[in-house]
């Protein structure tokens, strides 16, 4: 097996995973304009999209755990493929739509790619490689929102849709060739029935947030999938209580305090980030009369934020190194505070490029290392069989996050005109501190319970 070519192609994998939500953020109004439809309907493009990821992660980073990593990444990449070319000649919103979902179902890349890189590859180079995915998921979705814009000048909304296609059918082509496919646990069953009481209430959870302001948050639609989700939730619990290693999502796994936390941390660094890519591009081009806006047009927006994408892959590629020397809990306690400076700098900056640029920037840096550093304290505080489906939560966590902080920061916007965006970023540079306070508090659990800050390669 040449491990340099498996890595290669979780890198593609990974980086076209990031790319495809955040390339359809900006594209949104010209899709709109494109397919005539309307606002209510255009919004099921990222709803879909993201109900299907936050549900098929988890379920397929489990599912590689029994079936095979390897096997099942190849067909969440053919997947992937086949979700972009359909929604590249989509020729009507539903069908736009529906490749959406499909996109979604390729969601399993991402916590099978962590899990490859933990089973195969020597645990020396486990965090650096850990690092580079990441990273390159968070530059991914910087670039995404960057480019997006110009893309659509030069060759149309349809070319957003051909660029991770090359990406993922290049590393699916690769990964015939070089791929391990794991082995299957012979005699473990798959959870299905956890499974999709997970899903159900997951999907009513992130369609009520994504619509509850157009239908209302007290509305009946909006209470009924509140009460689906409670008990789609509540169902899956009790299947998997007692199962140990066999269920979906060992409830036994929540009771260790590092990897709860860890999971907050993520819901909570997921609010800062996903959250934050929705509105950095409308308050650069707000009017300047705003007294927050810049009033700039959609590619130099994309300019301005490209800096910060770059230092969230320098931040990704700097912390596995950094960690070494004081700790990954400790560098996941410091990064969220970086970032949290960062959104407040932004809340600040009133139309100032020179204290907007290295704000964002700061938040790139934060973001990026966060999200390594969490990844790899996960990888070394859960078993082996449950690593690509904790991971896969966390990942899911990250998504509902950023959908619960678009829910509220859009309200704070709508219902405070003035001054709604500079309020928007003093949230989220307030949900990152949190973000800091829990996990600080994970490296003080370790510590009590003497175990080495550094979670990452106890060879299991």
């Amino acid at each position: 097996m040449n491990k340099g070519l498996v890595v290669t192609v979780l890198a593609l994998g990974t980086a076209a995973f990031g790319l495809i939500p955040s390339l359809t953020y900006p594209a949104l109004p010209e899709l709109q304009r494109t397919f005539g439809t309307d606002q209510a309907t255009i919004t099921w493009v990222v709803t879909a999209y993201l109900a299907s990821a936050a549900v098929l992660t988890p379920v397929l980073g489990r599912l590689g755990d029994v079936i095979g990593r390897g096997r099942l990444l190849l067909v969440c990449l053919l997947v992937l493929s086949l979700g972009s070319l359909l929604a590249a000649l989509a020729p009507t919103v539903q069908v736009l739509i529906l490749a959406r979902v499909v996109q979604g179902a390729g969601g399993g890349v991402l916590p099978l790619s962590y899990a490859i890189v933990r089973e195969q590859l020597p645990p020396a180079r486990t965090p650096a490689v850990v690092g580079l995915l990441s990273s390159l998921v968070a530059v991914s979705a910087g670039v995404g929102i960057v480019i997006a814009g110009p893309v659509i000048d030069a060759f149309g909304h349809r070319f957003l849709f051909w660029i991770p296609l090359v990406a993922t059918g290049a590393a699916l082509v690769v990964a015939l060739a070089v791929m391990p496919r794991g082995s299957t646990r012979p005699g473990e069953p798959l959870p299905l029935g956890a499974a999709a009481c997970f899903g159900l209430g997951m999907v009513a959870a992130l369609v009520a947030l994504s619509q509850g302001e157009e239908w209302g948050w007290t509305s009946a639609p909006v209470l009924t999938l509140a009460a689906v989700c409670v008990a789609g939730l509540a169902a899956q619990w009790r299947l998997d209580r007692g199962r140990g290693s066999r269920a979906f999502m060992d409830p036994g796994l929540l009771r260790q305090r590092a990897v709860a936390l860890g999971h907050l941390v993520g819901f909570l660094a997921g609010f800062g980030m996903y959250a934050s890519f929705a509105f950095v591009a409308p308050l650069l081009q707000a009017p300047v009369s705003t007294g927050y806006g810049f009033g700039v047009g959609t590619s130099d927006a994309g300019l301005l934020m490209l800096p910060s994408a770059v230092c969230s892959f320098l931040g990704g590629l700097l912390a596995p190194h950094l960690a070494r020397r004081i700790g990954t809990a400790t560098v996941l306690g410091l990064a969220p505070l970086v970032a949290a400076a960062g959104m407040a700098g932004i809340a600040l900056a009133s139309g100032e490029r020179a204290v907007f640029l290295p704000s964002y920037a700061a938040v790139g840096l934060g973001i990026g290392a966060t999200l390594v550093c969490l990844t790899n304290h996960l990888l070394g505080a859960v078993p082996p069989a449950q690593l690509a489906a904790v991971t896969g939560m966390n990942a899911n966590l990250r998504t509902v996050g950023g959908a619960v902080g678009t829910a509220l920061l859009s309200a704070i916007v709508a219902g405070h005109r003035s001054s709604g965006f500079p309020l928007a970023f003093g949230v989220l540079a307030t949900v990152l501190v949190a973000a800091a306070l829990v996990a600080l508090t994970v490296r003080k659990t370790l510590e009590m319970a003497n175990q080495p800050i550094e979670l990452l390669v106890n060879d299991q």
